[in-house]
């Protein structure tokens, strides 16, 4: 597997991937005059090279991101254990430039991390905190219900006043 747009420079090796991803979404209906479908299919390509991290777009080429290895500031990572094996999933990279690019390339060995720290020498090398997202909203609800369950009793006896109880 190799990538569709973006051709290898000369000694460029795939380290990690390339991984393609392809989603396809489809909605149809009927109304008096007739029935309809819409359908859109989008993807792309993600992988790591000895010398830059390219995410090409399937839909066009001119979408395809390209990010120098050297740039890049902080790699994210995730630890999985499946199966008594540990594995690793290379989530993110980061550069000083911009917002974090989304990689998502599972089923690396955990001795990868070594490799991941030559691919990208300038960069720092962190854990993802998966499920905070999770731990948010369960703070936002046991707030909310605490809010509630303070404000609700004071609120009875003025909507009682207001309204003439």
């Amino acid at each position: 597997m190799s990538f569709q747009f973006t051709e290898l420079q000369e000694g460029e090796k795939i380290v990690f991937g390339p991984i393609t991803t392809t989603r396809s979404t489809s909605v149809s209906g009927s109304s008096s005059t007739g029935q309809g479908s819409v359908s859109h299919s989008s993807g792309r390509t993600v992988g790591v090279t000895t010398e830059r991290v390219i995410v090409e777009d399937l839909g066009s080429a001119d979408k395809t991101q390209i990010i120098l290895n050297s740039a890049v500031q902080q790699v994210a990572i995730k630890r999985q254990q499946r199966n008594n094996q540990s594995t690793l999933t290379l989530a993110s990279v980061k550069t000083a430039a911009g917002p974090s690019v989304k990689l998502d390339i599972k089923g690396l060995p955990a001795q990868a991390e070594n490799l991941l720290q030559e691919t990208f020498p300038n960069a720092e090398v962190a854990e993802s905190k998966g499920g905070s997202k999770v731990l948010l909203i369960v703070a936002i609800v046991i707030a909310a219900i605490i809010l509630l369950a303070c404000v609700v009793p004071m609120l009875i006896p003025l909507i009682l006043r207001i309204f003439g109880g």
